[in-house]
């Protein structure tokens, strides 16, 4: 079961972020308790809280969550769909998960849920992945056939395929080849 935390919660989840990642209750976890509980939301089994996210809505409509603690991955994964079910059922533009860039489960999750890593920040010392979800990236969706099938052949490279890979390296990595001149010398010292 998924619930919004109360005060009443408090020693149930200083004992679940003391065993987390965070190493003590976050401040602003806390904070939410006593003022805005409903930020904190719980996911509990028989009565024991398995995990726990800090979330609010901000700023042109965007679901934020962050400081995710968990005893169990499967509780995590039912945290954040849940979120998902939020965003979706208040119309929210944008869920950003502020996920611990060592939850490596917990990041697949989000993936195979559509979000996509937006950046890397750093708080209090702990780097996090912000994953974003805004609807875009199904990655369940199914592409029709081609009408004309793709003969493909894997075949060496030779000194006359430069151009040709030079040209894909510009066109697909602007940011990293924003000339074809950097893209044709990154190709020749990989041929």
């Amino acid at each position: 079961m998924i619930r919004t935390a109360q005060q009443k919660d408090k020693a149930s989840l200083e004992r679940l972020y003391d065993k987390s990642v965070y190493g003590k209750l976050p401040q602003l976890v806390e904070w939410a308790l006593k003022v805005v509980p409903e930020r904190v939301f719980v996911a509990e089994e028989h009565g024991e809280i398995l995990s726990s996210a800090y979330s609010m809505v901000c700023g042109y409509d965007n679901l934020r969550s962050s400081y995710l603690a968990f005893r169990e991955e499967e509780s995590a994964r039912r945290l954040i769909d849940y979120l998902l079910k939020i965003r979706s059922k208040k119309g929210l533009r944008n869920l950003y998960v502020f996920c611990p860039k060592d939850f490596v489960d917990i990041r697949a999750h989000l993936i195979s849920r559509g979000f996509v890593p937006e950046c890397i920040r750093n708080i209090d010392g702990k780097d996090y992945i912000v994953e974003l979800h805004d609807g875009a990236f199904n990655p369940a969706c199914h592409l029709s056939k081609p009408l004309k099938p793709l003969s493909d052949k894997l075949r060496e490279g030779k000194s006359d395929d430069v151009q040709a890979l030079a040209g894909i390296l510009h066109e697909s990595l602007p940011r990293d080849f924003n000339t074809i001149e950097d893209a044709v010398k990154c190709a020749n010292t990989q041929s």
